[in-house]
Parts: structure tokens; C-alpha cells; sequence
């Protein structure tokens, strides 16, 4: 909210040119530290916002603001800057395109949304704002089985995370393993996978892998 408030400050201060003025921006440079600001304040809630406009909005409008009072600027920047959270994303996507092409990241979109909604959630959840069980559960709920196929390992995660709970296993080991998986996929050294993790295998960590069939044994007579 605050970062909205800033945004209406300085379009007031700086608004936009009437129509047939000239707009005089200079974009910045695709080697320097300029790119790499934007990135970064940018990829994140492009990545929510793709997968969840309701949420997103509210961020894209944000991280617009926090990108002017950090100096950059152009003409649908500042669009963007002052467009109400409320706006649905087919009324974002056109000015959210424009200022990409025009601040020289247009690439952020290349990637499909699955992989881009994954993306910024994995970040989240390294930072310590999103538990394992919302990034599974999300994954699952919305990549699905026939989403992005370089995403399916966060997908199973969820089925995997229910089994390890229902068994009894530690469920911080699975964290854990979850953390070096994605941190894996994020540096784009290996595909993440947990395959060999599932509860029936032996590499999988457990409190009781004995006492785990006799549940599932009971449960099964039970049904």
C-alpha cells in the first residue's frame, strides 16, 4: 500500500506527457546493473501475477513503484505504477508487456506461467514465506499432472509430502530434501526430482518403516 501511495505521489509530480509531446526516457543498458535491478524487483511478482491476478496486481503495481523511486522510468512504467490492484489481468497484460519491451526485459516473459508461477513461489518458499505444504499443495493445484513438464517433480511433492505424513515419516527431512531440490532447479544444475524419496523406497528417511505398513495394512482392511 505504501509503495501505491508513492506511485500516485510521483505521477502527480511527474505525469504523463499529453498526447503528441514527446516522451524523452533512455533505457538502460541489457550488460549493466540497470537489467539486473529490474530482474529482480520484476521477476517475482510477474510470476505470481501470471498464475494469480488477484494477487499478483497488486504486486506488479508495487514493484512498478519501487523500480521509479529507484530512478528508472518510462511511459508505461508509470502506467503501471498508477493502475488500480483491482484492474483484471487483461487490462495489465498489454501495459505489463509495453513496459517490459520498453525498460529492455521483455524475455521475462518467455517462460512458460507454470514455470514462472513455480519460480517465485520455490524463492518464497527458500526465504521462509511460504510452507512446504502451500508450495506442494499450490503445485499440485495448479501446474496439475499436465502442466509444464519440467515442474512435475513440485507437482508429486504434494502426493509425496501426504505420504510422508501419513506414514509417520519426518516430514522436516523432507523439507529439507525439498530446500536442495529446489535450489537444484532454481540454479539450473540438475532437474529437481524426488523419486527415490518415496516412502517404500529405502533411501526414504523414517521414523518406523515397520510400523508404517502395519498402518497402511490396517487401513487397507479397514476399507
Amino acid at each position: 500500500m505504501l509503495l501505491f501511495v508513492l506511485g500516485q505521489l510521483y505521477l502527480i509530480d511527474n505525469p504523463a506527457p499529453i498526447a503528441g509531446a514527446p516522451w524523452n526516457f533512455t533505457a538502460t543498458s541489457g550488460t549493466g546493473t540497470g537489467h539486473h535491478v529490474i530482474r529482480s524487483v520484476l521477476a517475482e511478482p510477474i510470476g505470481i501475477w501470471r498464475t494469480d491476478p488477484k494477487e499478483g496486481t497488486a504486486e506488479l503495481v508495487d514493484a512498478a513503484t519501487d523500480l521509479l523511486v529507484r530512478g528508472f522510468d518510462s511511459p508505461s512504467l508509470r502506467v503501471l505504477a498508477g493502475t488500480s490492484p483491482r484492474e483484471p489481468q487483461a487490462v495489465v497484460g498489454p501495459i505489463l508487456t509495453s513496459t517490459l519491451g520498453e525498460l529492455g526485459v521483455d524475455d521475462l516473459l518467455r517462460v512458460s506461467a507454470d514455470r514462472a508461477g513455480l519460480v517465485a513461489r520455490l524463492r518464497r518458499f527458500l526465504d521462509g514465506r511460504l510452507t512446504l505444504r502451500e508450495l506442494s499443495f499450490w503445485a499440485h493445484c495448479e501446474i496439475d499432472h499436465d502442466g509444464d513438464p519440467d515442474c512435475q517433480a513440485f507437482v508429486d511433492l504434494d502426493d509425496l509430502y501426504n505420504d510422508w505424513e501419513y506414514a509417520g515419516l519426518d516430514v522436516v527431512r523432507l523439507e529439507a530434501i525439498a530446500r536442495r531440490e529446489a535450489r537444484a532447479f532454481l540454479d539450473g544444475s540438475r532437474p529437481a526430482s524426488f523419486d527415490e524419496f518415496w516412502p517404500w523406497l529405502p533411501a526414504a528417511p523414517r521414523r518406523d518403516f515397520f510400523a508404517w505398513w502395519r498402518t497402511v495394512f490396517r487401513r487397507r482392511r479397514a476399507d
